[in-house]
């Protein structure tokens, strides 16, 4: 295993922030779409029924203090976005909500659910709501249940992509050596597929799958080196290869537009600032950072919506103010 020292990342961002322009990915605008006076962040981002939804956790801070909600802002036109809804629930803190659409055409908002007494973490759950058909009303939420296999009182399943009608994601839990491929078929009892065998602490992970129905996973690391990993498997999803990168990950998301041009999106770690950068790459994991966004500080957690002419990728940055939420968008 390679070992990069903080210089390093300080080098790759000064080289990014030295070599990149707005030029390189054209008319790519940035518009701010939501702040308040909390800390906004860890952003979702869906088109349904012809709107678009933006979630992300609304909090005292970005972690301890008052419990966070989960807010939905919803647009017609990606200019003007208003609170749609908000969803919380007795004595959880809910974190990183992840909206998707479940085959039988409803919205579905998988959220961290974490417990605290002061600072102390008792227990992580995760919650799922669902909306009605049409995205109107949302349910009250209940928690995910676990494959008795692997379940623990620190279970976060942190995103999950639909493939087939079933729900795939990456369950990491508190102290655990390596994470846990799960799937679902209604989104809130999940089955273990595979232990993943990534060392060096691994937690939040991505999962999307190509046309030939391969599925890959960008996964982080917090532990070891740190670097982030790609990894890749045919079905049944049992049998996985990776390959070690040379960036450290932060709320990493990522999108397959064909098998030599994916886009993700992650914060950039520098010796003294961080920034969200989006890095182009191909199925082979061959990832370099291509554009660094306006962010700064506390920031990142990347969501990308791809449309037949344009492509959209929320995130949040605190390098204006508190942390508050953003909207790129750019010509395909």
């Amino acid at each position: 295993m390679k070992y990069y020292s903080k210089h390093f990342y300080a080098w790759v961002l000064f080289c990014a922030l030295s070599q990149m322009s707005w030029a390189q990915i054209p008319e790519l605008e940035v518009s701010k779409i939501y702040s308040s006076d909390n800390h906004d962040a860890f952003t979702s981002l869906i088109k349904f029924k012809g709107a678009y939804y933006c979630a992300f956790r609304t909090g005292e801070h970005h972690v301890y203090g008052e419990d966070g909600t989960s807010m939905i802002i919803r647009s017609k036109d990606v200019s003007n976005w208003k609170k749609y809804a908000e969803l919380m629930k007795d004595g959880i803190d809910l974190r990183d909500p992840k909206l998707s659409i479940t085959p039988d055409g409803r919205i579905m908002a998988l959220v961290g659910g974490s417990h605290y007494e002061g600072k102390e973490l008792l227990g992580m759950h995760t919650q799922v709501f669902f909306s009605d058909k049409k995205g109107k009303k949302f349910s009250e939420p209940v928690p995910i249940v676990v494959d008795p296999k692997v379940k623990t009182d620190f279970d976060w399943l942190w995103s999950v992509t639909w493939h087939n009608n079933i729900a795939y994601g990456v369950l990491y839990q508190r102290g655990a050596k390596s994470s846990k491929l799960v799937k679902s078929e209604d989104g809130v009892h999940y089955s273990l597929v595979c232990d993943l065998g990534l060392d060096g602490r691994p937690n939040e992970a991505s999962i999307q799958f190509s046309q030939d129905g391969t599925a890959y996973i960008l996964h982080r690391r917090e532990a070891g080196n740190q670097m982030g990993y790609w990894g890749w498997s045919k079905a049944p999803y049992d049998n996985w290869q990776w390959k070690e990168l040379d960036l450290r990950l932060g709320g990493p998301a990522f999108t397959i537009l064909s098998e030599d041009e994916v886009l993700a999106g992650t914060r950039i770690y520098g010796d003294e600032e961080r920034k969200v950068g989006i890095l182009t790459g191909s199925l082979k994991g061959d990832f370099e950072i291509h554009h660094l966004l306006p962010s700064g500080g506390d920031c990142s957690y990347p969501s990308f919506l791809v449309e037949s002419d344009r492509i959209l990728m929320s995130y949040y940055s605190s390098h204006e103010s508190n942390a508050e939420i953003y909207l790129a968008t750019w010509p395909r």
